[in-house]
């Protein structure tokens, strides 16, 4: 229940129905979603600020379905060859995780949020951990189709499997490279690795899971990635003082580093596939130079036990939402624990799922193949 803030429809030059029971809503949005897409107008968002944390679950924006029979859950799961991958270079990518139907919904979402407007006046704009026309974090807290991607089933046991365990959300990213680039060839991201920013966590049980939301190739800013650079450790940080450029990262690489950051590999993709990488692995992209936009998604998880680690790195913690030293993430008794969901649990482990996000049975869960299985020495 969102209380006296409950999520209601509003596509563009339309007004808010009345709210009602979440069900009635949920029952409602396909046909709606339909007619806004024939019209180019998406209704997926909140339109009078409610705090979509506060639901814990699928359904919201009819896009998805999050729980199918248990029998399907197996045709989810990552090969045995998918996870040598992983292992030895650090991601593995063309992972179908969306339709072409579902990814044009959120494209136009990725437009209306991350447009020209901006949604400057839009009642949820403070519910945005960081805010940029060419990213932002926090849209699952105002989107209903961003809440609902991370309740994805092909997502869910894909980071059951990289992560070895129980999995629990952390934050996510909406991306926009615009056509031609409109900000003066600056949607480049130079080379970095995740965990630099999320050492206010620990230990280091992460995964980022990156969602092409339009064909993605070298020309409009696909991923790059450098093979192996997840077995480097965390780097040192690049001077403050350095100018910033794609490939800044090289000043505190080492000679060897620096002769594998001249193999990168670019991870060109059709819109609806993804690529799940390491939290150390080295990466980064080019600025879109098409007459296209490049849009994208990116949902950031843990394993079920991961702590915050504020005390030691207060700096990192910029905007996530605070949890206490030495607590778990989702269990802390903090009012934040609704920031980090548990989005599929181990049998038997913590933490209970409602119904509709009821993953796999334990039989199926115990069966996969696990990353943990492949581990070099």
């Amino acid at each position: 229940h969102l209380g006296s803030r409950e999520p209601c429809l509003a596509s563009r030059g339309a007004g808010c129905p009345t709210p009602g029971p979440m069900g009635s809503l949920t029952r409602a949005l396909p046909k709606r979603l339909q007619a806004s897409l024939a019209l180019g107008r998406p209704v997926l968002r909140s339109c009078n600020g409610a705090d979509l944390s506060k639901v814990h679950g699928p359904g919201l924006s009819g896009l998805f379905d999050a729980s199918p029979p248990n029998a399907d859950w197996e045709k989810f799961a990552l090969t045995d060859d998918q996870l040598r991958h992983f292992n030895e270079k650090g991601y593995v990518s063309g992972i179908r995780l969306l339709s072409d139907e579902q990814c044009d919904a959120l494209a136009a979402e990725v437009d209306t949020l991350l447009g020209a407007a901006g949604e400057k006046d839009h009642p949820a704009r403070p519910l945005w951990y960081a805010y940029h026309p060419l990213v932002a974090s926090g849209a699952w807290r105002i989107s209903f189709g961003f809440h609902d991607l991370m309740w994805l089933p092909a997502f869910r046991l894909a980071s059951y499997q990289l992560l070895g365990g129980s999995v629990r959300f952390l934050h996510d990213q909406i991306f926009n490279k615009p056509a031609r680039d409109r900000y003066a060839g600056a949607s480049w991201f130079g080379f970095h690795q995740d965990f630099s920013y999320w050492s206010w966590t620990a230990p280091m049980a992460h995964l980022t899971c990156w969602v092409a939301l339009d064909d993605v190739s070298a020309a409009n800013g696909c991923l790059q990635y450098v093979p192996g650079s997840h077995r480097w450790g965390l780097l040192p940080p690049v001077s403050a003082d350095a100018s910033p450029t794609l490939d800044a990262v090289n000043a505190v690489l080492t000679p060897e580093q620096r002769s594998a950051f001249g193999r990168t590999e670019r991870v060109e993709v059709r819109k609806g596939f993804g690529s799940f990488h390491h939290p150390l692995m080295l990466h980064g992209s080019e600025s879109n130079t098409t007459d296209r936009p490049r849009r994208a998604a990116v949902l950031n998880v843990v394993r079920e036990g991961v702590t915050s680690n504020f005390g030691m790195h207060p700096a990192t913690l910029g905007s996530f939402p605070f949890i206490p030293q030495g607590e778990p993430l989702g269990r802390s008794g903090h009012a934040n624990d609704r920031m980090y969901p548990l989005l599929l649990g181990s049998p038997g482990g913590p933490g209970i799922l409602a119904p509709e996000a009821a993953g796999p049975g334990a039989a199926l869960l115990g069966a996969v193949p696990k990353l943990a299985d492949y581990l070099s020495a």
